[in-house]
């Protein structure tokens, strides 16, 4: 009982920095739907989204290398911790290159602002990583909690009062990220008396896990933002714009599921050698897709109200959009859940190439819908591209772990979840009734399935 009281102490101390954290990116939408125009807020989320892929590229992706070594008892954390800075610090100072060179010839001064963002959101991520890899679990969730509400309180001081647009959104989370390496430097002996311990074989050992996951960051990113850009090109960074605005509402989904995912990351290596982990790992999986399905259905149906408050002015009519993108984010909660075991056996080769699957199929259908049916076909293309991974992976995964769950309710209780986004795209009465109905048995069904995997 042990493993479960840990997974459930985990998953509640993650749980609230992470509820808090998401809940409150969330109420920063209306501020950006006020504050930016539809191509301003494109294109702060486009350099945002630039950040995201340039991030595992520019820092070889070592602060996920950082935390899986440091849950191996044998290694030395110092050691670890000197590695990550030192190869954020050389690739900070290439990017410093790059950024100038860029300036130069742009004279865009939110190139500036990008930089700083980028090194920022870079040490914020290893010491976050590093924090959570040696058991500071709260501090991990603290630190997280301080960035989102330095983040709520800057953005509406910088875009609302002071009217400083893109650069504002920036200069956000600039000092949002700043105030959380503070607090983690303060927080964490280990970074505080942290003794420089370079090794080049240990730099090695870590980069041979972290390196794949480049390209594995990367093929998330084609998978989830590719899109944007495509549809920038067709159809005009405005509607880039309002498909940006909109892909932030199946954060709540991830509000329910991330929870769960960053605990469980910790628990599943934990267990891995124990002799009933494939029980363990059969009853969380059962227990984690029950409850990220009845959510998602229950967030289906609440989409229109949620969206009132959320899109503000011209971005309202586009949620519409919302319903397929919400199941594309279930659908990504379950690929995260199976990928989590690649983690285990420390295969990051194989989440690699699963991802890779994923993203090729995301930009080959883009290229090809999204011109014939622009954000539809960008739905369509976020749709195909998560069921390739999904599947890849499930097929891996039992592979590796055969895990035993009751597959008719949880495969069928997907298929009535995708009726369900269908019938609220449908945007009429018939519609939503039918939606209404499709939900009430995914939870009836989904319900069961807890009560009686918990009786166990």
């Amino acid at each position: 009982m042990n493993r479960y009281k840990d997974l459930l102490s985990d998953t509640f101390v993650i749980g609230i920095g992470n509820f808090m954290t998401k809940l409150i990116y969330f109420f920063l939408m209306p501020i950006y739907t006020l504050s930016l125009s539809a191509n301003e807020f494109g294109q702060a989320d486009l350099l945002n989204n630039l950040a995201a892929l340039l991030l595992p590229l520019l820092t070889l992706s070592i602060s996920e290398g950082v935390f899986r070594f440091v849950l191996d008892k044998r290694e030395n954390p110092n050691e670890l911790l000197s590695i990550g800075i030192s190869i954020i610090g050389i690739c900070s100072l290439i990017f410093a290159l790059c950024v100038v060179c860029v300036f130069s010839y742009t004279k865009e001064s939110y190139w500036i602002y990008f930089y700083f963002y980028f090194i920022s959101e870079a040490f914020r991520s290893l010491f976050a990583q590093f924090a959570r890899g040696t058991g500071k679990i709260r501090v991990f969730s603290i630190s997280g909690i301080i960035a989102a509400f330095v983040l709520f309180a800057s953005t509406y001081m910088l875009l609302q009062e002071l009217l400083l647009g893109v650069n504002g959104y920036l200069l956000a989370f600039i000092i949002a990220n700043s105030c959380s390496i503070a607090y983690l430097y303060l927080s964490v002996k280990s970074i505080q008396n942290l003794v420089w311990s370079f090794s080049v074989e240990k730099t090695k050992m870590v980069l041979l896990y972290s390196l794949p996951l480049i390209p594995n960051t990367l093929s998330w990113w084609a998978t989830n933002v590719f899109s944007r850009y495509i549809i920038a090109y067709h159809c005009g960074i405005g509607l880039a714009g309002l498909f940006a605005a909109i892909s932030k509402l199946p954060a709540l989904v991830n509000i329910v599921t991330s929870v769960f995912q960053q605990s469980w990351q910790i628990s599943s290596v934990r267990e891995s050698e124990a002799k009933d982990r494939i029980v363990f790992y059969s009853k969380i999986f059962t227990l984690y897709s029950a409850v990220a399905l009845i959510a998602g259905s229950i967030i289906l149906i609440m989409i229109p109200y949620i969206s009132r408050f959320v899109l503000q002015g011209d971005f309202y009519a586009a949620w519409i959009y919302t319903p397929l993108l919400l199941f594309s984010a279930i659908l990504g909660c379950f690929s995260v859940y199976f990928g989590n075991f690649y983690t285990v056996s420390k295969n990051t080769k194989a989440v690699m190439i699963t991802t890779l699957y994923g993203a090729i199929t995301n930009v080959l259908l883009c290229i090809v819908f999204v011109p014939l049916w622009d954000i539809y076909g960008a739905l369509i293309a976020s749709v195909a591209s998560f069921m390739v991974i999904v599947t890849i992976r499930y097929r891996d995964t039992y592979k590796m772990f055969p895990i035993q769950f009751n597959k008719s309710i949880i495969f069928s209780s997907l298929v009535l979840l995708f009726l369900e986004s269908i019938a609220m795209t449908l945007d009429e009465q018939c519609g939503y009734m039918t939606a209404y109905v499709i939900s009430g048995i995914i939870i009836i069904l989904n319900s069961l399935l807890v009560i009686s995997t918990l009786k166990k």
